[in-house]
């Protein structure tokens, strides 16, 4: 009986290695194919110019495309076709992969500000890079961090019940990380993370 009882104890130990190896085999192999999916479909980010040529490497990420992802995503957050009350959260919603969880419950509480104060309905707004200040090398500052910090120079357009309001031309300084935490809806990795400081008036505010 001591002698089967140790066979069976050794069988056991046995099986339990073979248990412990296999699982241990398929971890490594699920992290191996997880490594090569997201290295496969890494973005691959493009110099604004390619005329002369250019060495692209996967995976870098140029001040170029810092910028222009940037002014999509703000752009597209100030962008209230008929009623700020509904536009405005709805825009917040939607550019939620595309901003980390500090702007967009900074968003949310500009919203609820607003909404309190009567600034929101029946109000359009929109606005877009003024003339002449499209993007240059210091149009985006690298930071220590491995952040960026964009100048957004835009023409902002408010309406009220169809009557144009507001007219001002607005230097917005944006906060930009890196963080692919979510490549299933936001591939390129990139997250505007507020404002860095108050939007300052590059021209007088006019109302025609």
């Amino acid at each position: 009986m001591l002698f089967k009882s140790s066979i069976e104890n050794e069988r056991m130990i046995k099986n339990v290695w073979k248990t412990g190896c296999f699982m241990l085999f398929f971890a490594l192999l699920y992290s191996h194919g997880m490594h090569l999916y997201f290295l496969n479909n890494k973005p691959l980010y493009l110099p604004p110019n390619l005329e002369s040529g250019a060495t692209i490497q996967q995976g870098k990420i140029y001040k170029y495309n810092v910028f222009t992802y940037t002014f999509y995503i703000f752009q597209n957050l100030n962008k209230w076709a008929d009623n700020g009350t509904i536009d405005y959260e709805k825009k917040i919603a939607q550019s939620k992969p595309f901003i980390t969880n500090n702007y967009f419950n900074a968003l949310k509480a500009n919203y609820f500000i607003k909404q309190k104060n009567g600034e929101l309905g029946g109000r359009t707004k929109s606005l877009i890079l003024m003339d002449g200040h499209l993007f240059t090398e210091k149009s985006v500052d690298v930071n220590s961090d491995g952040s960026w910090t964009v100048y957004l120079d835009v023409a902002v357009r408010e309406t009220l019940y169809g009557e144009q309001i507001k007219k001002r031309y607005v230097r917005y300084s944006m906060r930009v990380i890196y963080d692919f935490d979510n490549p299933e809806y936001n591939k390129w990795g990139l997250k505007l993370d507020g404002l860095v400081s108050k939007p300052y008036l590059l021209k007088k505010e006019s109302k025609k």
